[in-house]
């Protein structure tokens, strides 16, 4: 990326194709700090926007943006574990619920460990569902589990949940 934003048009334009590719850089640099600011909608978001800002860059670097935003939304501490564990125990779902709903809280669970760097094993994700999942699943999910034994993974509960339910409510 160009060494300044007042290079990047400059830089953009030159013949050599490295100083070319440093101003496409700080081109990049410069939307993605401008689709930011718009995102921004508190003071508070705006403020990461000038923290992002110096001297040589008074429009700021999207990168400095990003990485203050995930050190406040997606950090990568022990209370992070513990958001983690707390939302797991909050999964429900309804006897007539669409299994959709389920599998969409599993799936925020897994996207938040991962952005904290953590990860659930396929085992756990499993139990949750066996756990979860209304007395109307049962038989449907004791199958999967006798055909596939050792094998099983949650794609073949999604699965399976989701034919009962189609073939139940039509």
């Amino acid at each position: 990326m160009s060494n300044k934003e007042s290079d990047v048009l400059a830089n953009f334009a030159s013949a050599d194709a490295a100083i070319k590719e440093t101003g496409r850089k700080g081109k990049v640099n410069i939307m993605a700090m401008v689709a930011l600011a718009i995102a921004m909608t508190t003071e508070e978001l705006i403020c990461k926007i000038h923290e992002a800002s110096d001297a040589d860059w008074p429009g700021g670097k999207a990168y400095k943006v990003i990485k203050l935003l995930e050190a406040e939304y997606q950090p990568t501490d022990r209370y992070s574990l513990v958001e983690i564990r707390r939302k797991r125990n909050q999964i429900c779902m309804k006897d007539s619920q669409d299994p959709r709903i389920l599998f969409e809280q599993i799936a925020t669970i897994k996207n938040q460990a991962r952005s904290s760097g953590l990860a659930i094993a396929e085992e756990n994700l499993i139990a949750i569902v066996f756990d979860k999942v209304p007395l109307q699943y049962a038989h449907v999910l004791a199958t999967q589990q006798n055909i596939q034994g050792t094998n099983l993974i949650l794609s073949h509960l999604i699965e399976a949940m989701r034919n009962q339910y189609r073939f139940v409510k039509g």
